[in-house]
């Protein structure tokens, strides 16, 4: 469950540490555990965002460990002329942007921003 994550991760990462950098990462790996199949996703994409939906299936990679991309849950992107479509940041409103600056998060909840979001993959076509 994303609660044992969180204790599982703070028991093996963070034993003796309390703060808030430390509560922000493990609720992190809460919020990763939560993603749903269906789960509109915004992925930062060069000067813009990409565009996916979350599938069911959560990967792990001993591989990609030393690059910070063990754990990641597999998506569908959305593609024009078969390139990811991508959404320029400034044609977002300056909430979200300023929300998708912020360092050192891998997975945030940006549900304050549902219409927004919501607009975006109800009418990708406007960013052609």
């Amino acid at each position: 469950t994303p609660e044992e994550l969180r204790e599982a991760v703070k028991e093996s990462y963070y034993p003796n540490y309390i703060g808030s950098n430390v509560t922000m990462k493990l609720n992190e790996c809460m919020r990763f555990k939560r993603i749903e199949i269906g789960d509109l996703i915004i992925i930062p994409y060069y000067s813009g965002i990409a565009l996916a939906v979350a599938e069911k299936e959560e990967q792990y990679s001993d591989n990609a460990v030393e690059i910070d991309l063990a754990n990641q849950h597999k998506v569908s992107y959305l593609f024009k002329d078969k390139e990811v479509l991508s959404v320029p940041r400034n044609n977002l409103s300056e909430g979200l942007q300023r929300r998708l600056r912020v360092r050192g998060r891998a997975v945030s909840d940006l549900s304050e921003f549902f219409e927004e979001i919501d607009f975006l993959f109800s009418n990708p076509e406007s960013y052609y």
